[in-house]
């Protein structure tokens, strides 16, 4: 059913760029935190008023080094593999002529079958560097409501552009909507940064955070190992359309994730602020796991329980072959959101077991599909033990580390 509607997924060219984006996440990863550190350490955001960081940075300018390499696909780093993978997929595909211009064009970075959608998109990147850059400073000085109205900007012109086209029977050129977003969202956000540009402090250089910086790290491989490792398993070990029909269902997931996960990006900021306001951050952290549960748990109800009607409705009649796991899928993924908000509060708190916590239980999961991959089902059914032993081991955590806390602070008292 699934092959005859035409989504049936074909092998190299999903593994090859599913193989790419894990790579991206990481480079790109590693890239944004090294510039994120010398924000940290200095408190300049413009490279002329930087050099010799490498003197006192050394770790930094390291990783920075590694980043670059890696996404200029230097050999022997991740990005010169997984790009590689995907020109040889191109070539086994029949789309040599398309390589060949794409690597002449722009470094083999990027295999689509049209030159001209390559070329429109390049932008992206540098539009999308500004849009990090400004919403990392955003970030760092609370300039929350501006960041409301990025995320504003994006989403709405993204729509309205792409209905333009389609209005005008340019059906054909609808992804335009996604590089003329992006230039109009690193536009505005230049202007909301030069209209909240305050005088930068001083350079004060400090011992760079190895272990946050560590931390940080599994925690985000956690996430992206659990959202996405999963999908990468299906394609391998399951038939082509199964595979297809998982990747359906892993959408309908972040769905769930990203919804639940809006408060979470507060989460650090806020926390850090206040204890370097010595206030409790467990008042924040309240609030923000307040809201990740109650939007987790309207997407949990809205595409698990009542998934049968909104899913179809959102995604089409493909959809419903994935009906009879929206109930299990569903109900894993607001569990990892809710323990993934409960992990980078301790994170900003510095206790840095809880993400070792949360990439054991990712390492889990992989380890639970490679053992049992006989069907969609036991998959999901793998995920869903798996994120409820996580949810449970990380709340019974933090709920010994809260108690532990208030039996502290009464012996202080007494």
């Amino acid at each position: 059913m699934a092959a005859e509607a035409g989504w049936r997924p074909r092998h190299p060219v999903v593994e090859t760029a599913a193989a790419h984006a894990f790579a991206h996440i990481i480079y790109k990863a590693l890239l944004l935190m090294s510039a994120g550190s010398v924000l940290y350490m200095t408190g300049k955001r413009k490279c002329t008023d930087l050099g010799g960081l490498f003197r006192s940075m050394p770790l930094t300018t390291v990783c920075g080094i590694i980043g670059a390499l890696s996404i200029s696909s230097f050999p022997l780093t991740s990005g010169f593999i997984s790009k590689s993978m995907i020109s040889q997929a191109a070539a086994d595909e029949v789309l040599t002529v398309v390589w060949l211009l794409s690597a002449v064009g722009l470094a083999g970075f990027f295999n689509l079958p049209d030159a001209t959608s390559l070329l429109l998109f390049s932008p992206i990147l540098t539009f999308g560097v500004i849009v990090f850059v400004n919403q990392g400073w955003l970030h760092g000085n609370l300039r929350f409501s501006a960041l409301g109205g990025l995320f504003i900007i994006e989403s709405s012109s993204k729509f309205l552009i792409a209905a333009g086209l389609v209005w005008l029977g340019w059906s054909a050129w609808t992804y335009l909507a996604i590089p003329l977003s992006v230039a109009l969202v690193a536009a505005a956000s230049f202007i909301m940064t030069r209209q909240s540009q305050t005088k930068a402090a001083e350079p004060h250089l400090t011992q760079f955070p190895r272990r946050f910086f560590s931390a940080s790290l599994l925690a985000g491989a956690s996430a992206v190992a659990f959202l996405n490792l999963d999908v990468v398993l299906a394609q391998h070990f399951l038939a082509p359309d199964l595979a297809g029909q998982y990747a359906l269902l892993s959408l309908v997931g972040k769905m769930i994730y990203f919804l639940g996960a809006l408060p979470n990006i507060f989460m650090i900021t806020l926390v850090s602020r206040d204890e370097g306001l010595q206030r409790n951050p467990a008042v924040v952290f309240r609030y923000l796991l307040i809201s990740t549960v109650l939007l987790t748990s309207l997407g949990f109800l809205l595409l698990g329980p009542a998934g049968a009607t909104v899913v179809p409705y959102l995604l089409g009649p493909k959809a419903v072959v994935i009906v009879p796991w929206l109930w299990a899928y569903t109900l894993a993924i607001a569990l990892f959101t809710i323990s993934n908000s409960i992990v980078t509060y301790h994170l900003a708190r510095r206790h840095y077991w809880y993400p070792v916590l949360s990439l054991i239980v990712s390492l889990f999961m992989v380890a639970g599909i490679v053992g049992s991959h006989g069907g969609i089902a036991n998959i999901v059914g793998v995920i869903l033990s798996v994120s409820l032993a996580g949810f449970v081991a990380v709340a019974t955590l933090h709920l010994l580390s809260v108690i532990s806390g208030y039996i502290q602070r009464s012996e202080e008292h007494t």
